[in-house]
């Protein structure tokens, strides 16, 4: 009778001492799935974070894409990749493309399969005041003050400029445009009228060289009767562009390259893959830096011609790639030439 007393007693204390605490082993189990469970978490978190930003940078560029087409809807064609400041009559002054959108970005826009109609849209955002203070009227020393107006919707969130948290104010531009082939010089060329570049390599082509007068307008129809909408690169990005009050075509665009001989002067090196790093390269307007690169893993996000926006492999077939810069795959020439640029089999040698 006794012992069966002490048993019942060591066992009520046994299982007392189990509900008043865990035991050590109890409490590695718990340490080990506590820290598996974050294990798991934090990637997705970052992956969260970082799926967060592409979607604003896309956002953002798709904005771009809808101004545009405003501009597209007053002048009847898409901008050149760079434009006159100072306006006809005036000692030109150039900028970027961006200035000649500033007027229609800062204000929502809406998918153009809902039936957006850029003809009938009147609004202006509150970039609109740049043109009244910095154009036509504006003195030279009054436009050098462009180079402080940071302009956020042309910025993608991963590329932010220096010291902006600090109140640092600079003309930053992460978006570029399909400036098609690099430009050829005059002196290169095979005559001095022929063009810097064709319509057909590109999108974005400089209306303000001396060859362009003859060249076709390149406008959303003009896209659809060469390669289609869906087929052509507008925009991307580049964090190694320069600012939008700049005006030469590395720093505001971007380009492919066909392995022709004799190209522009300047061309140091191939032209670098998406993404692909040489070196401290922001604003040198260097022509091997004027492809899409972004902070974002794997690629670029990139808009086309339709306002469809995606996501661009840094690995994509070069190929593909060049296909989908050309607006007119039957019409391709040799910048400053008039000849058909037979690059079909060189990019393959050259670029791979």
């Amino acid at each position: 009778m006794g012992k069966g007393i002490g048993l019942l007693d060591r066992s009520v204390r046994s299982t007392r001492s189990c509900s008043a605490g865990i035991t050590r082993v109890e409490l590695v189990i718990i340490v080990v799935v506590v820290l598996l469970g974050l294990g798991f978490l934090f990637p997705l978190i970052f992956q969260q974070r970082v799926q967060s930003q592409i979607r604003f940078c896309e956002k953002r560029q798709v904005d771009v894409y809808f101004a545009t087409r405003r501009f597209e809807s007053v002048a009847g064609e898409l901008p050149s990749y760079r434009v006159n400041v100072a306006g006809p009559g005036a000692e030109a002054e150039y900028a970027s493309w961006a200035y000649a959108v500033l007027p229609f970005l800062g204000v929502s826009y809406y998918p153009a399969d809902l039936g957006y109609d850029p003809a009938a849209d009147q609004r202006l955002g509150p970039w609109a005041t740049i043109h009244e203070t910095f154009g036509a009227a504006a003195t030279p020393e009054k436009r050098l003050e462009l180079k402080h107006q940071y302009v956020p919707e042309m910025v993608c969130p991963q590329d932010p400029p220096p010291g902006l948290e600090e109140g640092s104010r600079r003309s930053w531009l992460s978006f570029v445009v399909n400036t098609g082939l690099a430009d050829l010089p005059v002196a290169d060329r095979q005559g001095p009228e022929l063009p810097a570049d064709w319509p057909a390599n590109g999108v974005f082509i400089d209306r303000f060289d001396p060859g362009s007068a003859l060249l076709p307008i390149v406008s959303r129809d003009s896209l659809k009767a060469g390669d289609g909408l869906e087929h052509t690169i507008l925009l991307s990005e580049n964090m190694d562009s320069g600012d939008w009050t700049d005006h030469d075509e590395a720093r505001v665009g971007f380009l492919w390259v066909a392995g022709y001989q004799g190209g522009p002067a300047g061309w140091e090196k191939p032209l670098l893959r998406i993404n692909q790093q040489g070196g401290q390269a922001r604003g040198s307007g260097r022509l091997s830096f004027a492809r899409p690169s972004s902070r974002h893993p794997g690629g670029v996000v990139a808009v086309y011609a339709s306002g469809r926006s995606m996501f661009l492999d840094a690995g994509i077939d070069y190929r593909v790639y060049a296909y989908l810069m050309t607006s007119d795959d039957g019409q391709l020439k040799r910048p400053g030439f008039d000849e058909p640029l037979l690059w079909h089999d060189q990019v393959g040698e050259d670029e791979e």
